[in-house]
């Protein structure tokens, strides 16, 4: 069995101080596209569950379209339009082992 996986910034040696967790940024193609591939099933350990990463305000995370229209971000396109997030190490036990 195959799963298509898209590629991640590695995460920083340390986790941001105020968060406590890690930063990860979308890798993208030059013509914009994400990295991806195509991998066996049985490569994946487990999954990684992403947060997108608010800045100062979560407002800012609206993607802005060319006709002054906003595009709300919420959890069904997150994936989709945020290329920058945190790696919730605090999801369960197993990934707070793996990640610290």
């Amino acid at each position: 069995m195959l799963a298509y996986v898209e590629w991640f910034s590695k995460p920083q040696a340390e986790p941001d101080g105020i968060m406590q967790m890690y930063h990860v940024q979308r890798l993208r193609t030059r013509e914009g596209s994400p990295h991806g591939g195509v991998i066996e099933l049985s490569s994946i350990i487990q999954p990684c569950y992403l947060m997108p990463r608010f800045k100062k305000k979560a407002q800012e995370l609206d993607i802005k379209r060319s006709n002054s229209a906003a595009t709300v971000v919420n959890g069904d396109n997150c994936l989709d339009l945020v290329d920058h997030f945190w790696i919730n190490s605090f999801q369960d036990q197993f990934t707070y082992q793996s990640v610290f």
